[in-house]
C-alpha cells in the first residue's frame, strides 16, 4: 500500500508532463533559425510550445522546360500554434529570398534552407510531369 501512495503521484505527474510537451500530442521537436526537413501530415515543435502542423506541399515552381521571368516558389498549406496557444491555419509561401510574414498566421515567417536540394520532388520534372508534387523540404522558421 505505502508503494502504491508513492508510485501513483509519481504517475499521474509524469502523464501529466507528458500531455502538457505538445498540445496536439506527437511530434518532432525543432528549433527556430535551424534548417530542418518537413514532410506533410508532421507536427512539428518549437522550445516555447508553438507547434507547425504541416498540412501539404503546392509547387509554384515555373514548369521545366518552360522560360518564366520568375522561378516561382514553394507554398504549404499550415496550421501553426504560437507560444499562447492561438491556432491559424492558412497558406504560407516559402521561397529561399522572400521573406514575407504571413498576415493569416500570426506573424510565421518561413523560407526554404538555402542549400541544395532543399526542396524534393515526388517524381523528377520531365515533360510529361511539368509540375511534379513536392513530397518534403527543409526549411528555416524565423523566431
Amino acid at each position: 500500500m505505502k508503494k502504491l501512495q508513492i508510485l501513483l503521484p509519481l504517475l499521474l505527474t509524469s502523464l501529466v508532463m507528458l500531455q502538457s510537451c505538445t498540445q496536439s500530442g506527437d511530434c518532432t521537436e525543432v528549433e527556430y533559425d535551424t534548417a530542418f526537413t518537413i514532410v506533410a501530415d508532421e507536427t512539428y515543435c518549437f522550445p516555447d510550445g508553438a507547434e507547425l502542423l504541416i498540412n501539404g506541399f503546392n509547387n509554384e515552381f515555373c514548369p521545366c522546360n518552360v522560360d518564366c521571368v520568375w522561378e516561382g516558389q514553394m507554398t504549404l498549406d499550415v496550421e501553426w500554434t504560437d507560444d499562447s496557444g492561438n491556432i491559424s491555419e492558412g497558406t504560407i509561401a516559402a521561397h529561399p529570398t522572400n521573406m514575407i510574414e504571413s498576415e493569416d498566421l500570426m506573424g510565421l515567417i518561413v523560407n526554404v534552407a538555402s542549400q541544395p536540394d532543399s526542396i524534393t520532388f515526388i517524381t523528377p520534372c520531365t515533360i510529361p510531369d511539368p509540375s511534379p508534387g513536392i513530397s518534403g523540404a527543409t526549411i528555416i522558421v524565423r523566431d
